[in-house]
């Protein structure tokens, strides 16, 4: 037989006592409230779902609270990025500058060449008509050939100074005596000039 103690003078009773032999109290057994420890199961589990759904909560209202800050960060470097059409355009542009500086380069290469051997045919026709004056072994054809385009300086150089010089329409034209070894073996030559170089070369014998 299961002793408890009385409800009302908490003495030692019978569990199945109707009335306390103490104090006479009807049903002193104090019964067990029912479901006592599946309250406390309850409860105890109840605070386990709480302190597991709590930090969940946590990280969720950070990952949705961050998305927010980003597209605040990304605003403020956006313009720190060239777009792809900028990109495209500088890529343009340096592709043509370089294209110039090649080209400039080739340019300024034939040009020096061109000089160089410009200078090297002057320097052959100033040869050819200076034995042409001093030895008369050209014929009048010859000396249109070796005057035409050349410089002033290049011309009185060579001839010396002109035979008589007339303005006509505003162009200054030069008379040179030279030998030939045709006709009346003396030539003269009339010379125009465009741009300090000799324009045109007329012969008269």
């Amino acid at each position: 037989m299961a002793m408890t103690t009385c409800k009302e003078c908490g003495k030692q009773v019978s569990t199945e006592a109707k009335t306390c032999p103490h104090c006479g109290a009807a049903a002193p057994a104090k019964k067990k409230s029912k479901g006592g420890i599946g309250k406390w199961l309850l409860i105890v589990f109840a605070i386990g779902l709480v302190v597991m759904i709590l930090p969940k909560k946590d990280k969720a209202t950070t990952a949705t609270s961050a998305p927010q800050k980003a597209p605040a960060v990304r605003a403020a470097e956006a313009p720190k990025a060239p777009s792809p059409i900028e990109e495209k355009l500088t890529e343009g542009q340096q592709k043509a500058l370089d294209e110039v500086r090649a080209s400039t380069a080739r340019l300024a290469k034939l040009g020096a060449d061109a000089r160089e051997q410009w200078d090297a045919e002057t320097k052959e026709d100033a040869k050819l008509l200076r034995g042409c004056l001093e030895h008369q072994v050209c014929d009048s054809g010859t000396y249109p050939r070796l005057l035409r385009e050349k410089p002033r300086a290049f011309v009185n150089d060579i001839l010396g100074d002109p035979a008589s010089v007339q303005n006509i329409g505003g162009r200054e034209i030069e008379y040179f005596n030279v030998p030939t070894t045709d006709g009346r073996k003396r030539a003269r030559l009339q010379l125009s000039y465009k741009n300090f170089a000799v324009d045109s070369v007329n012969v008269y014998q």
